[in-house]
């Protein structure tokens, strides 16, 4: 965060906390800057920057916390991708955490439309850490992180570093000490579902449980749904040749094989969802029913209720108890 002066000059700020800056706020009556800051296990603290100071001051305007918010922390790093991409991660974890391979880890990731994942401060996912969990956001190609080259990495014919990247994390954190293999869970939502759906059929070995929410699972079939056509700037078109194959390569639906013993999947739909229509989950959750050994081989969710996300806070929290409980019943050691 910087100052740019009527006369050109860029002074840096000193910021007082780790974080998203966000809701930056003026006016013509007074001098200075009000804004706000929040980070993964951080709420939001509100701060005013005077004029001419180069540190902004805390003002009380939130209740603190009634739980130690100081038994978490947020660690940042950068795995190598197979390529020699570096690929960003969030790793959120309880203080004394002990990095010995024991605990469950769940991967979130999305990459696409070049957007960054930044979902600041979730109360929900402490509990997830309170009840022994890992959870790392990973910053995967499509996204963007790192800029315009870092939105082209996974796009289109280039959406298999998408998947990869979340592999090559889950990894890397295996060898790292922060979970062991048979420990770690995979998290897409919307078109991360095909970064999930395509890391579990290409890595099956790889994950414990997954969960695919709201997700594109049938590439191919996209660009026929209401709200397909303004997707294929991002993923193609199946009226190019090049772009057809693309879309196969990234869809989940196709890649599926008969007597595979793919992880435990759970999917969520929404009923009146019409950004990612709820054929699409219903039709890979079957997909996988019929070909996995591991049975049952997924379950569907389906919130009668809501659209794309959930339409209400209770709607909301007892989706992210479910996610989280079937995350915990796969991923803890002696699990089946």
């Amino acid at each position: 965060m910087s100052r740019l002066s009527s006369d050109g000059i860029l002074t840096p700020i000193i910021l007082p906390q780790t974080g998203a800056v966000w809701g930056a706020m003026g006016n013509t009556g007074e001098d200075g800057l009000w804004f706000q800051m929040d980070d993964l296990t951080r709420p939001t603290s509100s701060y005013r920057l005077e004029a001419g100071a180069d540190r902004p001051q805390p003002m009380a305007l939130s209740q603190p916390s009634p739980f130690d918010l100081d038994l978490f922390t947020t660690t940042r790093t950068e795995i190598r991708a197979r390529d020699g991409a570096m690929v960003p991660v969030d790793i959120l974890h309880r203080r004394d955490a002990p990095r010995d391979g024991s605990k469950p880890l769940l991967i979130q990731a999305y990459g696409a439309y070049g957007l960054i994942s930044d979902p600041g401060y979730q109360p929900p996912t402490l509990a997830f850490l309170e009840a022994g969990g890992v959870f790392v956001y990973a910053h995967v190609r499509g996204g963007g992180e790192k800029g315009k080259a870092w939105h082209m990495g996974g796009y289109k014919a280039s959406k298999a570093n998408t998947w990869r990247d979340a592999i090559d994390c889950a990894e890397a954190l295996i060898a790292a000490g922060w979970t062991r293999k048979g420990s770690v869970a995979l998290w897409g939502i919307s078109a991360g579902g095909i970064m999930v759906g395509r890391a579990i059929t290409e890595r099956p070995d790889l994950f414990a449980a997954a969960i695919g929410e709201v997700g594109v699972f049938n590439s191919l079939r996209m660009e026929l749904t209401s709200n397909g056509p303004g997707n294929d700037a991002e993923f193609g078109t199946v009226k190019k040749e090049d772009e057809f194959h693309a879309l196969l390569a990234m869809d989940a639906y196709h890649a599926v094989n008969d007597g595979v013993a793919y992880p435990p999947v759970l999917t969520l739909t929404g009923a009146n969802d019409k950004r990612v229509e709820p054929w699409q989950v219903g039709k890979f959750t079957a997909r996988l029913q019929a070909a996995s050994t591991n049975r049952p081989g997924a379950i569907l969710r389906v919130d009668y209720d809501s659209g794309h996300f959930a339409n209400t806070k209770a709607a909301g929290n007892a989706r992210r108890a479910d996610i989280f409980a079937f995350v915990l019943a796969h991923t803890r050691p002696g699990a089946a």
